[in-house]
């Protein structure tokens, strides 16, 4: 964890991934997360797949608990209880922000939504983030990543396999729309924590999952289609020097020589200056920015020979050395050797007592300097009870001179 949000207090409501990822991501950044679980299973990250560690260890603990729950604290609150309630309004009073992810109208019926705790605390920072947003048709429409990456125009992906069913066909390191509304979601909160800053004003965000994966995703796309009414295919928009390459060794790099400088100097270096007249950089791009490919259709075979000449290390040597814009194709198995990989030290370990005191997990990809990040383990359920509610307990004496809350004491235990 770092200290950037240190002073900022998360309450946690969301059971599932987009949640989830969104406060632990600012967990890491330093903010004291709060997950409110009720009994008896708590958080569904506690027990959803993968479980355990290897395929001999299914110990029924979920993977992507401390995954994504590092760096919490849990507490024992049920917001349907009428017992829970004075405890879970003094945390509302004392939060900053507040997350969940339910489906439109369960927080109004748990007296959570956001003109409740308004009421409570008006400068609180409310975000919603579900599947489809709190309007439109398909608001109360159950759905999970891949049904937001389909319906966010990635259905070139399903395919019929050789029994005629229909596949979906996803490449293993595709961005899940799970954590780019989680990253939305995220960026909205800052922005109106510092909003709130300046003004006092609270706010409600309303963050779309579904939504969150379109504009990212289909951004340009969308684009081209809304001013052109044709749609742009991803495979004619450049050449052969935008592609994967297979390597003498059997691996793959990826080639973007997409600037006219880039083409020149590749072609020095592989000693081919007779490629130098299949690009034109004024094609389709005025300015000369692009190297676009000219009609030359036995450009992609010259290439596929000039990588498959050399190993996928001669290549990244060398691309290092001239400064060109060939990078590896890695799965994750190779991550984790990847040399860019170890040096930026993208992995960190937790614990956990079921799991083992050794589990590695990806790291925030934010360094703060002057600052070593260390991952805190995820709790066990309401591991923190307690200690929360003695928190709550001594704010309020400073707050009022009494631990009385709506009327009802703040109880002792969960």
């Amino acid at each position: 964890m770092l200290s950037l949000l240190q002073d900022v207090k998360v309450l946690d409501v969301s059971v599932l991934a987009p949640g989830a990822i969104m406060t632990q991501k600012l967990a890491d950044l330093g903010a004291n997360v709060i997950l409110v679980e009720r009994l008896p299973m708590g958080n569904f990250l506690r027990s959803m797949p993968p479980l355990g560690i290897g395929d001999a260890q299914h110990t029924g603990r979920g993977l992507h608990h401390p995954e994504w729950s590092r760096g919490k604290r849990s507490i024992k609150l049920d917001l349907s209880e009428p017992a829970d309630r004075p405890s879970f309004e003094a945390l509302v009073r004392s939060a900053d922000v507040f997350v969940e992810g339910s489906r439109p109208g369960v927080m109004q019926r748990l007296g959570a939504d956001y003109e409740a705790l308004k009421r409570i605390n008006p400068a609180l920072v409310y975000c919603s983030i579900t599947a489809w947003g709190q309007t439109g048709p398909y608001r109360d429409l159950p759905a999970h990543a891949a049904s937001f990456e389909l319906a966010a125009g990635l259905g070139h992906l399903v395919r019929v396999n050789e029994e005629g069913r229909a596949e979906y066909d996803r490449p293993r390191g595709l961005p899940t729309a799970n954590g780019t509304g989680a990253l939305n979601a995220v960026a909205g909160v800052l922005a109106a924590l510092l909003r709130r800053q300046r003004t006092g004003e609270g706010a409600c965000l309303d963050v779309s999952v579904w939504e969150a994966a379109v504009s990212d995703w289909q951004s340009t796309r969308l684009t081209f289609v809304a001013n052109t009414g044709t749609e742009q295919v991803a495979s004619e928009t450049y050449g052969p020097n935008y592609a994967p390459y297979e390597t003498s060794d059997g691996r793959f790099v990826f080639v973007a020589l997409l600037r006219p400088k880039f083409w020149e100097r590749f072609c020095e270096v592989t000693g081919r200056p007779d490629l130098l007249d299949a690009i034109d950089p004024y094609r389709d791009d005025p300015s000369g920015a692009i190297a676009y490919t000219r009609d030359a259709p036995g450009l992609g075979d010259e290439l596929r020979a000039i990588f498959a000449a050399r190993t996928f290390d001669e290549w990244m040597l060398l691309a290092v050395e001239k400064l060109l814009p060939i990078t590896p194709v890695l799965d994750t198995t190779d991550l984790l050797t990847d040399a860019q990989f170890v040096s930026r030290e993208i992995m960190t370990e937790t614990s956990d007592p079921e799991l083992g005191e050794h589990i590695r997990v990806p790291a925030l990809p934010v360094k703060l300097a002057g600052e070593v990040y260390n991952a805190r383990p995820a709790p066990t359920l309401g591991e923190h009870t307690e200690e929360i509610l003695r928190e709550l307990r001594h704010e309020e004496r400073i707050a009022t001179g009494r631990a009385v809350i709506g009327g009802g004491a703040i109880p002792t235990s969960g």
